[in-house]
């Protein structure tokens, strides 16, 4: 099941990010986050822009202010959210009502919530292409980290015949 849920969580994920309710650490950032530190920024983001979300809502929910004749009134209007709608073919832009949004912001804290290593190097790792980005990472990362990146790529490869350094079952190394 965890194999079938990794394309939702990325089209959740990727979802979250057109919509703006997500960010992302841009490719050009100076430092290659490890896995943890990505994680977390990523759940912190995510829990402050439901924060966030929810201030703006109980903002929207007081009373007006009642103001003498020749004051004027401070107005900040928090910014809506304009998608193009996966539905609409035209392309055109829909703007996301605020509780929309917060939704979006709840669910995009549970796939956080759920980030794995495999996400990981999907969806940021992919961003950074030089050697020096991924020496930079791997001197950061911690020996658990290491351990649990090597796991999951030996975990993507499909298993290969046995090579001529592992003999098979029988003893003898397989024909080439």
């Amino acid at each position: 099941m965890k194999r079938r849920l990794a394309p939702v969580v990325l089209l959740q994920l990727l979802i979250g990010i057109a919509m703006g309710t997500w960010p992302v650490v841009a490719a050009a950032s100076s430092e290659v986050l490890t896995f943890q530190v990505w994680k977390t920024t990523r759940l912190e983001e995510a829990r402050n822009t439901i924060e966030r979300l929810q201030l703006e809502a109980a903002l929207d929910r007081l009373p007006p202010v009642d103001r003498s004749p020749g004051e004027k009134a401070v107005v900040v209007k928090p910014a809506n959210e304009v998608v193009a709608s996966p539905t609409n073919s035209r392309g055109t832009a829909r703007v996301l009502r605020p509780e929309q949004r917060l939704n979006q912001a709840k669910i995009n804290f549970e796939i956080a919530k759920e980030l794995s290593i495999h996400d990981y190097i999907a969806v940021y790792l992919s961003q950074y292409s030089s050697r020096a980005s991924m020496l930079e990472v791997a001197k950061k990362m911690s020996p658990e980290e290491v351990a649990e990146l090597l796991l999951a790529l030996r975990g993507v490869q499909a298993p290969s015949a046995p090579t001529a350094a592992e003999p098979s079952a029988s003893g003898v190394p397989p024909k080439r």
